[in-house]
């Protein structure tokens, strides 16, 4: 009897041997079966060559950046993060510029189009603010003027020159569940803006006008007395640009949708004649800018400006100056300002 019950036992654990061996030698898949190596990100501002990775996921805070027809996409680091139902809250590592240099992709500026800002980050289609440091190439971390409001980077390469250069950004995301703070790397390229040209005369390149209005514009709408959010219409009366052409009017109004507003190309009076104004400068729904006494000579463009949203909110500045840097316009002389 004992020695059947053995010789049971023992084919019992034979078999089950027979069914392990088996199993090992069926290709079963593993834990890393599914994937592979992956190619590191483009450092030319092109499109990176596809990963081979079989299952690709996808990070919603995943940031792209826009300057013109180019574009590129940055991973994110999450900085902290804190959970407004439970108020649980965690930090996590920041990244170096040592560190990222050699695994960002690289964005040339668009200089084709006459940009005002040198770049637009996107998360989730989404434009995005946060704060920027730039490094140039031997990671030297670089000064810039920071420009107020919805732009802070629109003077972040004025004074770069030609080269490659890394951006940090660092911003904040809030939904409806948590706060959470991320940081950004990517490469951008300043092309070489010397003109094609074989002359070296430099009064013989003339500066564009139109990005001296749109500076005048942005400064005038970033000192206007009262917030712009209930208002509906953005009008300028281009009548008194001399030589604009019928491109260089397309181009002023582009320049303009960022603020998001209905625009115009009216006069005063021909706002109030169409209803939209009333007698004594009162655009009540509306921003109303006028440029005139304009005077271009060689890069220095002197003018008359002023903005205007109601007899008790108007902002001004007579006879100042506007110069072209070489690279951009900048206001470089106020004679009188005034306010209402």
């Amino acid at each position: 009897m004992f020695k059947l019950k053995y010789t049971w036992i023992v084919a019992s654990f034979m078999c089950m041997l027979l069914v392990l061996v088996a199993c090992s030698g069926a290709g079963l898949p593993t834990k890393d079966s599914t994937t592979g190596p992956t190619t590191m990100p483009s450092a030319t501002g092109s499109t990176p060559q596809p990963s081979t990775t079989t299952f690709k996921s996808f990070n919603p805070m995943m940031l792209t950046v826009r300057s013109g027809e180019n574009s590129i996409q940055a991973e994110p680091n999450i900085l902290w993060s804190h959970n407004l139902k439970t108020n649980v809250s965690a930090d996590f590592a920041r990244h170096t510029p040592q560190e990222m240099v050699h695994s960002v992709q690289y964005l040339t500026l668009d200089d084709t189009q006459g940009l005002l800002v040198p770049f637009i980050p996107y998360v989730r289609g989404e434009e995005v603010i946060g704060q920027y440091a730039v490094y140039d190439e031997k990671l030297n971390q670089l000064p810039f003027e920071e420009s107020a409001g919805r732009y802070p980077q629109t003077k972040l390469f004025a004074q770069a020159l030609p080269g490659r250069y890394l951006v940090s950004l660092t911003m904040t995301d809030e939904t409806t569940d948590s706060r959470s703070g991320y940081q950004y790397f990517f490469g951008v390229i300043v092309p070489d803006r010397q003109p094609e040209t074989t002359s070296t005369d430099p009064v013989s390149v003339n500066p564009d006008p139109v990005g001296a209005y749109l500076v005048v514009i942005d400064h005038l709408m970033e000192n206007r007395r009262i917030s712009d959010s209930t208002r509906r219409y953005l009008a300028i009366d281009t009548s008194k640009l001399p030589n604009l052409s019928v491109s260089d009017k397309e181009r002023i109004f582009q320049g303009l949708e960022k603020y998001n507003l209905q625009l115009f190309d009216k006069t005063y009076e021909a706002l109030k004649a169409e209803g939209y104004a009333e007698n004594g400068w009162v655009f009540t729904n509306g921003v109303f800018i006028v440029l005139e006494d304009i005077r271009l000579k060689g890069s220095v463009m002197t003018l008359d400006a002023a903005i205007y949203l109601d007899v008790l909110n108007a902002y001004g500045l007579d006879d100042f100056d506007v110069t072209w840097l070489g690279t951009h316009w900048e206001i470089t002389r106020t004679h009188m300002t005034w306010v209402s």
